[in-house]
């Protein structure tokens, strides 16, 4: 299992290619807005040989899909997207004309896989409901041999947690969703967040002074 980081947008959101051995690949939360960020992930992909099977969705925030229509178009992946945050994601061009002044270059991609009537089974993948950043917010561990690795999105950062004073928010609940789900995970575990640096299970128990 190969992770690759793309940091896309003007938030800077984590874009990550999990390429398996056998020439499949999942693209998490593609934020890529601009060509130069696309052209980066097609080079990646078509480099490597990878064949794109899922395009999975932390939650409906727009940094986190603005890439959704390059995937369809280039890939032929839809987004699987929670039900709880379906509506977010179709709104996704709007919020970013609101949050950063921009227009979205081209018509937003609305059409999702809801998460509940997808099968993660044949990509290894084990989801984990995390509300609190958002209602339908999603962690996803993904594995291969012995190899795993956990995409927080923007629920867990390197010694922060996601934000939750936007609509869906709850600090209480995200909390919780992180101790109750994430923290029963391995220590050693290596954390993949929707924006900033890798951490672990562990530095994050330890360290995090949201968690003390």
């Amino acid at each position: 299992m190969k992770i690759h980081t793309f940091p896309n947008n003007p938030i800077e959101e984590n874009t990550y290619v999990v390429g398996f051995e056998d020439g499949r690949a999942v693209i998490i939360d593609c934020g890529a807005l601009f060509p130069d960020e696309k052209k980066r992930i097609t080079d990646y992909i078509r480099s490597h040989g990878y064949t794109p099977v899922a395009h999975l969705l932390t939650h409906g925030h727009f940094d986190h899909c603005l890439g959704s229509r390059y995937v369809w178009e280039t890939f032929g992946v839809k987004p699987v997207v929670s039900a709880d945050d379906a509506g977010l994601f179709l709104r996704h061009g709007k919020e970013l004309r609101q949050w950063i002044g921009m227009d979205y270059p081209e018509e937003p991609f609305t059409e999702y896989i809801p998460l509940e009537e997808y099968d993660l089974s044949s990509i290894h993948c084990q989801s984990f409901f995390t509300p609190g950043h958002t209602r339908g917010g999603v962690c996803y561990l993904i594995g291969e041999g012995g190899e795993k690795a956990l995409f927080s999105g923007d629920t867990l950062f390197r010694g922060s947690v996601g934000r939750t004073d936007l609509e869906g928010g709850d600090m209480l609940q995200l909390l919780n969703s992180i101790r109750s789900n994430l923290f029963t995970l391995p220590d050693d575990l290596t954390v993949f967040p929707g924006h900033g640096p890798r951490t672990t299970i562990g530095f994050e128990k330890r360290y995090n002074m949201y968690m003390q």
